[in-house]
């Protein structure tokens, strides 16, 4: 699992518990309007947004795009932060 310290911001649709990133990653792509996802394993907290209006900076963070598969992560550079785009 890549560690990402970002946090995305957007139109928050909800709001759930996840037991780590890929499984927030599952979780929002279950979810019919989840187009990015923020896991902060501080309190486990799993976040979907609609959109990505901005990247901010978060020790406690693993942020992503919702996507199709699991198995693998691979992280990338936005804006200077690093975030997962998939799990492959």
């Amino acid at each position: 699992m890549v560690t990402c310290f970002a946090r995305v911001h957007g139109i928050v649709i909800s709001t759930n518990v996840a037991t780590d990133a890929k499984e927030c990653a599952r979780q929002c792509n279950a979810h019919g309007a989840c187009q990015w996802f923020t896991y902060d394993s501080e309190d486990q907290s799993c976040l979907f947004t609609r959109d990505k209006e901005f990247i901010s900076d978060c020790t406690n963070c693993t942020s992503g795009r919702e996507c199709c598969g699991y198995n693998k992560a691979i992280g990338t550079t936005l804006q200077g932060y690093n975030y997962v785009l998939s799990f492959l």
